[in-house]
């Protein structure tokens, strides 16, 4: 039985960053919706809106924010175990046996823990008598989830080691500023530490701490080139403890100062600049790439002739080393997911050039084209381009509201095979355009499958009806014949004519090849391409032939 104690609120201004001391009697669980550090015995956690931390009794927590503005909320609560059971009379004593260690972390967070908080919060702090039944109800469903994420740890069966290592350097990459600890990870893993350091090293070619490092001082680099950060700040973002941490690591391991390194790239800002990806943000910032991977993932094919034509030398995923000596790139750009197929790769082009690599995956591409144009001095003309793409963004939107009415919806498809089917969340596949600069909007299933929880999903063709749109818009792939007959395949399977989409005309398709990736210039040249699918469907639908 778990019995609610009080809810405490901590909230930092602006320009406040005293740290608040806790020390706990009772069971606590952090939480909050901005961002803050939490030191517990000795060890520093990120406390972000993705997950909870729970501290346990009689302990003593440092808690500060990490960002300007932060709320952490504190929930304390008791656990009892039944004792003694008598014919009227039940003994409950003190026993938190059950509960995790110290700094165990809630994550994935349930949709409904955000509320649960919330409603404590709000009943805590009621002026007259709140409702204690229902405060020990909500907290004994958080420490449920708990214990439920605590025994699914303890069943996850041992992974083989590469996919250990690749697991563990897919979340370093997403969260770098966690407090990473090398012990925990071969224990999370079910790996002793040292099986665990010989695998990381095999497989990446980094040791665990250096590949943790070297994803920070890369992130570091990103904010120091395109903000003005302090670097206490960024230490903070990164992960390190102090900007005289970040300060020293950065020298060891770059040669220079932060502040010189930022100095140096800003006198002479880099034009000659290789991409494996980020090609079409470079397009849209002006610069010509001296060299660009055309790998569909990496660079859509609405742009190739552009770059060709511009005298980019074409390569695959920047295979071609000599080649690329040869250019004398001032900058090499590349996506992160490089570092999980082969990590050697970054070692080689760090050789020919520096190298800054990027989230590629779940990203703003507007933000990242901010972020770049920082980096290479062309915020003024990234500026005047995402103001250009807005205003083109509101014309196609009202060329649509004359096939697409604001009441109807609209969703994002992937034929995969023949019998399944991708919906794509922000960031793949041209989404962003979809529900951002159309603003269309997606079913509730889609939102609540899909966008809210942002990951893909993937289900058997059956299920379609389930996440079908009014109005759906459905990726081919244009390397094969299927795109030519996909209106034909469509009405040979009960599935799609079925569809009320289907009856009424409105499902349009798009070729796979200009919409596999999402960079600024990218994101342009699908406007129309989004347009005319539609005017296709609508003129196959009043075609004699289709009457």
């Amino acid at each position: 039985m778990n019995k609610f104690g009080s809810a405490r609120a901590w909230e930092w201004k602006q320009k406040e960053k005293a740290a608040v001391d806790v020390k706990t009697e009772c069971a606590l669980l952090l939480y909050t919706e901005s961002r803050a550090c939490v030191y517990l015995n000795r060890k520093r956690h990120a406390l972000t809106g993705s997950h909870m931390l729970y501290v346990q009794p009689q302990t003593s927590v440092s808690i500060e924010p990490a960002g300007k503005e932060c709320t952490v909320v504190g929930l304390f609560f008791r656990s009892y175990r039944l004792q003694e059971q008598g014919t009227d009379t039940l003994l409950y004593r003190l026993d938190y046996s059950k509960l995790p260690n110290n700094g165990f972390v809630l994550k994935p967070l349930p949709s409904s823990v955000p509320t649960l908080v919330r409603k404590l919060l709000r009943l805590s702090g009621a002026s007259g008598p709140y409702d204690e039944s229902a405060c020990d109800r909500a907290v004994d469903e958080l420490v449920q989830l708990i214990l439920k994420q605590m025994n699914a740890n303890k069943q996850k069966s041992r992974v083989s080691g590469q996919q250990a290592v690749e697991e563990t350097m897919q979340a370093i990459l997403q969260r770098c500023e966690l407090d990473w600890n090398r012990d925990d990870v071969a224990e999370d893993k079910r790996f002793n530490s040292s099986h665990l350091s010989r695998a990381f090293k095999q497989h990446s070619g980094y040791s665990f701490s250096a590949f943790l490092i070297k994803v920070r001082l890369n992130r570091a680099k990103l904010l120091l080139l395109s903000t003005d950060l302090t670097l206490d700040s960024i230490a903070h973002e990164v992960g390190f403890l102090s900007g005289l941490y970040l300060s020293r690591r950065f020298k060891r391991d770059c040669g220079l100062s932060p502040s010189d390194y930022r100095a140096q790239m800003r006198e002479k800002f880099p034009t000659r600049i290789a991409a494996m990806h980020q090609a079409g943000n470079l397009l849209a910032l002006g610069i010509q790439p001296i060299a660009a991977s055309l790998a569909p993932w990496n660079t859509a094919a609405v742009l190739h002739k552009e770059l060709l034509e511009g005298g980019t030398f074409p390569c695959f995923e920047l295979e071609d080393l000599e080649r690329m000596a040869e250019l004398r790139p001032e900058l090499i750009l590349i996506p992160e997911y490089t570092l999980l197929q082969n990590a050697r790769k970054l070692q080689q082009l760090e050789r020919i050039a520096p190298v800054l690599f990027f989230p590629s995956f779940r990203v703003d591409p507007i933000a990242q084209l901010r972020q770049l144009a920082g980096i290479v001095g062309r915020k003024a003309e990234a500026e005047r381009w995402i103001a250009d793409f807005l205003r083109q963004g509101k014309l196609w939107k009202q060329n649509l509201l004359k096939r697409i009415p604001s009441s109807e919806t609209a969703a994002l498809y992937e034929l995969r095979g023949r019998n399944h089917v991708i919906v794509w969340p922000l960031g793949f596949r041209g989404s962003c355009n979809l529900y951002r600069t159309l603003k269309l909007h997606p079913p509730s299933s889609v939102q609540r499958d899909a966008l809210d929880r942002d990951t893909e999903l993937v289900i058997p063709l059956e299920r379609l009806p389930d996440y079908a749109a009014d109005h759906m818009f459905v990726l081919i792939d244009d390397s094969e014949d299927r795109y030519e007959r996909f209106y034909d395949q469509l009405s040979e399977h009960p599935v799609w004519t079925a569809l009320e989409a289907y009856r009424k005309g409105r499902i349009y398709r798009l070729p796979l090849s200009a919409f596999w990736s999402e960079d600024a210039l990218t994101l342009e040249r699908q406007l129309p391409l989004l347009a005319e699918a539609v005017d296709e469907a609508f003129r196959l639908e009043s075609s004699p032939t289709q009457s």
